[in-house]
């Protein structure tokens, strides 16, 4: 009887600790399924072409988180990639919210060894919710350095916003911007999904048609959307595409083999593009688009006011708006400040592109390369300006936009440009950019002249207003934009020459009036 008992009760033993084992083992492997499902990868990195620079500054870039990240790591470029930290003490990394209110920082030792072009330190984890966040770091003279003027690469749900700077070798929040630069040296990790680091290795890689583009629509409301991707060798045999509509979730365009020079043709709409790697037959590889638009492009020109250089920033109500920073073809939400035009405040353009999706149903792009107190010789060949509005037309492409948009005059009229010269010079911007672009691109010039300048004399302003409608008049494809020389009358501007929010939302009703005539005749078809 009691060896019964005893072997009952070696049994309840040993099931017990085989249980607490298998417990143990259990957690073990949840532990190691969660570490696996997150990954730290590097939220931005730079990709080829940047430019170097040293100095005693303070530099970074303002980004955007789609979605609540955790952060894991800080770190430094390693910019000459000897793989030495080359500064003459640890580096101090810290990130603020859009406030300027410090969130976390760090100090990257001079021992950090090199990865993937960058040097880190792993910090407690900081979770950062959805929103605007300012990275900088300090560099020194004859120290690593940083880049600028360079394509930047993000993980999925990251969004590189503007450059930003500051003098000096003490760390402070970097506050001035240079919206077409990247200054990058500071660098951060998140924790990604498994779902995120398995696609970054992908054998598949989709490289047209990119995030948020929007296409030109042509006459019969139709869009030709270059579709490609490729294949790491061996991992599949072909790649097929299929483009549905976000709205119904229905294809519009069901599987078809991805081949060289591909375009699908599309109608108005805003589409969501799914691609898959096959091989003998099975998906091996998948990747998406989120959203790509066929619509109305406008490419903007000129000045402060049509630059970023109002108040305050403006977001676009509608999702399908968009812009592009014409120097490296990357499109984003259509919200200020607008990529790739010089300032960092607010602009009529997502006004406008709320104002037209509403009416026209349809998406809306813009290619905004505005520059701050630029006179229209800067924009005329040989000026500096003109290689920007050059490049923009060609990203584009053929057919590739509605209208540039032109808003500017203050500047002349502060130096006295005769209406003459103005329209001659005006005139020359438009017909090289036409002959650059290989098309007749419509042209929407805007009645602008007011500054309160001393300089800026009612004579003079009214000679820059002169040139402008000298233009209209006689340059074919060439309309009438919005007047805004009243508005310093109307109280809409924030200071003494810029818009301020009502000042904003006039301009961008000015250009909606205008745009009437144009968006309701076809555009030119695309050959």
């Amino acid at each position: 009887m009691n060896i019964q008992i005893n072997a009952i009760a070696y049994a309840v033993y040993t099931g017990t600790k085989i249980m607490k084992h298998l417990i143990i083992a259990a957690l073990m492997f949840a532990a190691t399924a969660r570490a696996a499902e997150e990954t730290p990868l590097p939220a931005l990195t730079l990709t080829t072409g940047a430019t170097s620079g040293v100095g005693d500054f303070v530099v970074g870039y303002r980004f955007t988180l789609d979605k609540p990240m955790t952060v894991t790591a800080l770190g430094m470029t390693d910019q000459n990639k000897d793989g030495k930290l080359n500064e003459p003490e640890p580096v101090e990394v810290s990130i603020w919210d859009a406030t300027g209110k410090q969130i976390v920082t760090a100090k990257v030792p001079l021992t950090a060894t090199a990865e993937n072009g960058a040097f880190y330190i792993a910090i407690e984890p900081v979770k950062l919710d959805a929103g605007s966040y300012v990275i900088g770091a300090v560099t020194h003279k004859g120290g690593e350095g940083f880049f600028y003027d360079s394509p930047i690469e993000a993980l999925p749900g990251v969004r590189w916003e503007e450059g930003r700077f500051e003098h000096g070798a003490a760390l402070v929040f970097p506050q001035k911007k240079r919206q077409a630069s990247s200054y990058f040296g500071p660098v951060l990790k998140v924790l990604a999904s498994a779902a995120t680091a398995v696609n970054t290795a992908s054998p598949l890689s989709v490289t047209q048609p990119t995030e948020r583009a929007v296409f030109q629509r042509n006459q019969r409301g139709m869009a030709e959307v270059p579709v490609a991707a490729t294949i790491k060798d061996g991992q599949a045999d072909t790649v097929e595409v299929r483009a549905l509509d976000r709205q119904t979730n229905l294809p519009v365009k069901d599987w078809a083999k991805v081949t060289a020079g591909m375009k699908l043709t599309l109608p108005t709409g805003w589409y969501h593009f799914e691609f898959r790697a096959m091989k003998a037959e099975a998906a091996v590889a998948a990747a998406t688009v989120e959203r790509v638009g066929v619509g109305e492009v406008f490419v903007t020109c000129g000045q402060s006011n049509s630059a970023n250089y109002g108040g305050p920033q403006q977001k676009a109500q509608d999702d399908r708006v968009s812009s592009c920073n014409f120097q490296n073809g990357l499109w984003q939400r259509g919200d200020d400040p607008q990529p790739g035009a010089s300032g960092g405040g607010g602009s009529p353009w997502a006004l406008l592109g709320d104002h037209l999706v509403k009416k026209y149903d349809a998406p809306v792009g813009f290619i905004c390369l505005g520059v701050g107190s630029t006179m229209v010789s800067f924009w005329t060949p040989p000026g500096k300006g003109y290689p920007r509005l050059q490049q923009a037309l060609q990203l584009a492409g053929m057919h590739g936009c509605r209208a540039v948009l032109w808003h500017q005059g203050e500047s002349d009229s502060i130096a006295g440009t005769s209406a003459e010269n103005y329209a001659k010079m005006l005139g020359a911007a438009i017909t090289q950019s036409r002959k650059d672009a290989g098309w007749d691109v419509p042209w929407g010039v805007a009645l602008a002249s007011f500054h309160p300048a001393k300089e800026a004399t009612a004579e003079r302003q009214a000679a820059v207003v002169e040139g402008q409608q000298k233009v209209i008049a006689t340059v074919a494809g060439v309309f009438q934009g919005p007047e805004t020389d009243s508005f310093h009358t109307r109280g809409l501007l924030k200071d003494s020459v810029h818009f301020n929010a009502q000042g904003l939302a006039a301009h961008a009703q000015g250009w909606a009036d205008a745009l009437v005539p144009l968006m309701e005749k076809p555009a030119e078809p695309k050959p």
